[in-house]
């Protein structure tokens, strides 16, 4: 959808960390608020954040999380991928 016609239609549907959606409680007061726009998918045992991070050192970083276990309850796993995000939207370059 990046480089697609109504692309801004797009990420104007998109939840935003800790702001709306989906996301509104998710990520809030770090980094990753106001700058992870995505979209959650749930089945039992599984979930899953697709979608985009405006980082600032990197431009737009695309990212796929998606954890399979139905041995964890779905907060765990959310719990999990939104270290993830969080991780992938602090990085810093190697210089």
């Amino acid at each position: 959808m990046y480089y697609a016609p109504g692309k801004d239609m797009f990420y104007a549907s998109l939840p935003v960390a800790g702001r709306s959606g989906t996301l509104r409680n998710r990520m809030k007061n770090t980094p990753a608020q106001g700058t992870v726009l995505a979209k959650t998918g749930t089945l039992r045992g599984v979930r899953a954040l697709s979608g985009y991070i405006k980082h600032p050192n990197f431009g737009m970083v695309l990212f796929s999380i998606l954890a399979n276990n139905p041995h964890q309850s779905g907060s765990s796993l959310v719990r999990s991928i939104d270290k993830i995000v969080l991780q992938i939207s602090t990085i810093k370059p190697c210089n």
